[in-house]
């Protein structure tokens, strides 16, 4: 979309301006981390089938400035998360099926 590689990580690397942070409650130790501190509400999924939650959480480990955390209540939430900022970003879920093409953008920005 931005022409740019992402850097996968399992863990995040300190001194990044900006993560993003994929995972499944009880089974991502950052997300759990900042569930456990009050720092990502939960709620409204904790316990549900194919459920998510998507929030810029500031500061969520050492030098890293702010996250975009998408946190599934189990897997097939993550994905349904990971689909909904895809989509919200420009991407259609169409893309590998149907051949829509991905709008270009210099760069993608979250508040």
């Amino acid at each position: 979309m931005t022409g740019r590689s992402a850097t996968v990580r399992t863990l995040p690397a300190a001194n990044e301006a900006t993560i993003v942070v994929i995972g499944t409650l009880g089974h991502n130790s950052l997300i759990d981390k900042l569930v456990s501190e009050g720092r990502l509400n939960v709620d409204k999924i904790r316990g549900g089938w194919e459920q998510y939650a998507v929030e810029v959480v500031e500061r969520p480990a050492a030098g890293i400035r702010k996250a975009l955390v998408i946190a599934g209540s189990d897997r097939r939430g993550t994905a349904y998360g990971v689909f909904s900022v895809s989509e919200a970003i420009g991407v259609s879920p169409w893309y590998w099926r149907a051949d829509v093409p991905v709008a270009k953008r210099t760069a993608l920005r979250w508040t």
